[in-house]
């Protein structure tokens, strides 16, 4: 009976502790070189354009490797899901789930990242809820103030919650758009306070104004310099070397056992 009572418990543990666990899962890679150096990865996950040398970005098996996986024109676009960062401080992207490749050939999309990098300063923490009146209406999730990616979701659809923000960001119209960081599966979106229903063509029939990127620097090469490659990793070259020197030793030793053989 104790013995069933054990088991029981240990269910209901995992019922209840699974759930949890399984919202804090962050997507890997099964990728060889990820694996090695998975402490030394960091999670990103943000959609890039392709920007490099010649018009072309080439995505390589992984840093350490030249082979060539695929080639992207410029202008197309790709998710980077970790960065890895080699001896010589070259950052490499693991794109689209294929390879690796040069980050200071890519530019990022701009998403609510780069406006919370660029807007930092305007950005005033503030928490509050959504108007109850609109637990019945249809909000629009924006990725940020006056982005063309918004999602629209109905509150009364999700029970009783309404979306809750943390920070507030005044636009050029004088509109207060509130940051919340998840509601429901959408994460880091902003709403617009004053107009939570309000579609884009409404709050912007002028067009959105454009948003300032970060002040970021610009990767750029030396002049002169050829296109960034992956290099072989030195102790794979010794190893490699040291082993197919055992080999030839090997060989050779064999090779003279069965010559004194037939000679005898």
């Amino acid at each position: 009976m104790k013995k069933w009572i054990c088991i029981m418990a240990l269910l209901c543990y995992c019922v209840v502790c699974i759930q949890p666990v399984r919202a804090d899962i962050i997507w890997e890679p099964e990728d060889g070189f990820y694996s090695k150096h998975i402490d030394e990865c960091v999670y990103v996950n943000r959609l890039y354009t392709a920007n490099g040398p010649d018009n072309i970005v080439i995505i390589y098996k992984n840093p350490e490797s030249p082979s060539v996986v695929s080639r992207l024109t410029n202008g197309e676009r790709m998710n980077i899901s970790y960065v890895y960062t080699d001896q010589d401080g070259i950052e490499w992207g693991y794109a689209d789930e294929t390879g690796w490749t040069p980050m200071a050939y890519l530019e990022v999309v701009y998403d609510a990242i780069s406006f919370e990098e660029a807007y930092a300063d305007e950005i005033k923490e503030q928490s509050g809820s959504l108007d109850a009146a609109y637990m019945e209406k249809e909000i629009l999730l924006w990725q940020y103030p006056g982005s063309e990616n918004f999602y629209a979701v109905s509150p009364g659809e999700n029970g009783t919650n309404l979306p809750e923000y943390s920070a507030v960001f005044t636009d050029e119209q004088g509109r207060d758009w509130g940051n919340t960081a998840y509601y429901y599966g959408y994460k880091d979106v902003w709403i617009c306070l004053d107009e939570p229903d309000a579609p884009f063509e409404k709050l912007y029939p002028d067009n959105a104004p454009e948003r300032r990127r970060p002040n970021a620097e610009d990767a750029v090469l030396e002049s002169g310099a050829g296109r960034i490659t992956p290099k072989w990793n030195s102790g794979v070259i010794v190893f490699v070397c040291a082993a197919v020197g055992i080999l030839v030793f090997v060989t050779a030793i064999l090779l003279i056992k069965w010559k004194k053989r037939e000679e005898k």
